[in-house]
């Protein structure tokens, strides 16, 4: 947590420092989650685990640290929210118990994203990449069939990997305009190069989309 304010810190004084020198701006949009999971092999004769895709959101801004002519090199900082449904079988002889809910895990991300632009009259695409690392700040479970004791859920919580890197990739569109303000939309593939959850027996790994729209000044 103490990186965590850290980071707000640091990218707010940043932000008031870009109003007098630099470009900044602000985003919000979708995320979309697409979790994959391995049981050790110990464990596969008798559970059966399945996250599905869920959707949510984040928010958050940026500065344009670096212009060029075609490039851009931008720190950005971001909450964002990522969703799964699970549903969890465990068979015991003919015994068969289902376990459903709705899991969620906050990040705040700090990416250092990396645009080149086309150039074109009326807009302008560009491609990007971004590096990024991914802080945990908590998890929730929701509308679950089962209670799920307090002592179970810090469990969970506990293995949840702090601190984690990925990749953002895709493509940008800013609109042209004739003020000092841009708007711009953005499409991005989201791997992550970890485990966010790993407790031995089971390991889930996120790959995504995030969908955003900007505003620049």
């Amino acid at each position: 947590m103490k990186n965590t304010i850290l980071i707000i810190l640091i990218f707010t004084a940043l932000t008031a420092f870009a109003q007098e020198n630099i470009g900044f701006g602000f985003k919000a949009g979708v995320t979309i989650s697409s979790p994959t999971t391995e049981i050790a092999s110990g464990y596969t004769n008798n559970n059966e685990l399945n996250l599905k895709t869920g959707v949510s959101y984040l928010f958050g801004g940026y500065i344009d640290l670096i212009k060029t002519e075609n490039i851009i090199i931008s720190p950005e900082l971001y909450f964002n929210k990522k969703t799964t449904s699970l549903e969890y079988k465990y068979s015991y002889g003919s015994t068969v118990s289902k376990t459903t809910g709705d899991f969620s895990a906050d990040y705040l991300v700090f990416g250092l994203e990396g645009k080149y632009f086309f150039n074109s009259k009326t807009y302008l695409p560009y491609l990007i990449a971004e590096p990024r690392l991914s802080f945990y700040l908590g998890d929730n479970i929701d509308n679950t069939n089962t209670t799920i004791p307090l002592s179970m859920q810090n469990y969970i919580s506990e293995r949840y990997k702090k601190i984690g890197f990925g990749l953002n990739a895709g493509i940008g569109i800013k609109f042209v305009k004739k003020t000092n303000v841009d708007f711009f939309l953005e499409a991005l593939y989201c791997p992550d190069f970890y485990y966010s959850y790993d407790d031995n027996a089971y390991k889930a790994k996120n790959t995504g989309f995030e969908f955003k729209f900007g505003i620049g000044f």
